[in-house]
């Protein structure tokens, strides 16, 4: 997924691996995946300024759409995606607002998904991960 991202973000954005993310005084989180306009140090952005977040799930998966989706939706982060590794499968939060995402989807590995922020940036689970199910 990180090579995905690094070669098919636009040149006007930065990629955060696992970079503190300040959302208020006393609230910071690290997201696996951010990516952010170039212009704005991660020190400065705001949860509304982000082009992209991503949180790659596993064992986390519960807090990840639970407790952080929640804090991502209420901050104004509009495209949060939880990447389920255990069912192959990408959960796109957008439409944020103060009670949670008002538009939550389930991509499955084969379909594919596109940045709301960054059309350039789309992608098919599949094709990063492959299909352990196909046919040798």
């Amino acid at each position: 997924m990180l090579e995905w991202i690094v070669k098919a973000a636009p040149a006007d954005q930065r990629l955060g691996v696992e970079t503190t993310l300040y959302l208020a005084e006393m609230l910071f989180v690290e997201p696996d995946l951010m990516l952010y306009p170039r212009r704005l140090e991660p020190r400065d952005l705001t949860g509304a300024e982000i082009t992209l977040l991503i949180e790659v799930s596993d064992d986390s998966l519960s807090r990840d759409l639970g407790l952080k989706a929640g804090i991502y939706a209420q901050y104004g982060v509009a495209d949060y995606w939880v990447v389920d590794a255990e069912r192959r499968r990408i959960i796109v939060h957008r439409r944020p607002a103060d009670e949670g995402y008002r538009s939550v989807e389930v991509f499955e590995a084969d379909a594919e998904v596109t940045a709301l922020r960054a059309p350039a940036l789309r992608m098919r689970l599949r094709d990063l991960v492959g299909d352990e199910d196909a046919p040798a």
